[in-house]
């Protein structure tokens, strides 16, 4: 009998190994709650996760003039929620594990293990190590699509910080960001930074996105060692009640 059981478990975790290695998502009763507990017990001690998280605190704290009161679930779930009261704005950090679709695809595109059931909303921002990484655009029950900033269909609303010159950014597959239209001389902001100017999609105000060289902006974002994401999601006191 325990040999059986073994045998049993070693199928299992040979089966979700190939799923994911060939990113492979099953839609039938109960693979979801297994499929996200195998990804999560691969994040060693949780230390991906508690790195997003940390990032993530330190990235709101920083764009907003007061600091952020993190109410964290259990360690090892996906979920962390921040909120902070601003103009009755209220903002939800949702940290979410990352499971890339075809190859052909990512890193412009990507699915979130999060979705309705978490709080995640369409048009969200996504965060990757505290710098503007993508933006939701589909959401289902449990999973939710996004699309990076490496997607030519990405843009942003973004001021640069000295200058103030206020631009629409769009996304390009090579890591520097095109300015797609701008109110000012573009010229006057080179060497500058970009945020999220705080407009109605590019909520919150003050999140890095790169740095302008010339006609491009460098992001500061990085596709490497992505286990995790972080969702912005605003949420009005209306909503609340």
């Amino acid at each position: 009998m325990n040999i059986a059981k073994i045998l049993f478990a070693i199928f299992l975790i040979s089966l979700l190994f190939v799923l994911q290695k060939f990113n492979i998502y099953i839609k039938f009763p109960g693979f979801y709650g297994f499929y996200n507990l195998y990804l999560s017990r691969q994040d060693i001690c949780g230390l991906n996760f508690a790195d997003e998280v940390k990032k993530a605190r330190e990235a709101i704290e920083n764009s907003v003039s007061f600091s952020c009161d993190f109410r964290e679930s259990e360690f090892f779930s996906s979920v962390s929620n921040c909120s902070f009261w601003d103009k009755n704005l209220r903002i939800r950090i949702i940290v979410s594990r990352v499971f890339p679709v075809s190859p052909d695809k990512f890193p412009e595109e990507f699915i979130i293990l999060s979705g309705k059931n978490e709080g995640v909303k369409k048009y969200s921002l996504v965060m990757k190590d505290g710098f503007l990484f993508g933006r939701v655009v589909d959401v289902f029950d449990r999973e939710s699509r996004v699309i990076s900033i490496f997607s030519p269909q990405f843009f942003v609303d973004s001021v640069f910080v000295s200058s103030g010159v206020r631009a629409i950014l769009r996304g390009n597959e090579n890591g520097f960001m095109n300015v797609f239209a701008s109110l000012g001389p573009i010229e006057y902001a080179d060497g500058d930074i970009a945020l999220t100017s705080g407009s109605k999609f590019s909520l919150p105000e003050g999140i890095k996105i790169g740095r302008l060289y010339g006609e491009k902006i460098r992001v500061f974002a990085s596709v490497e060692n992505l286990v995790y994401v972080s969702v912005v999601v605003p949420i009005s006191d209306d909503e609340e009640n």
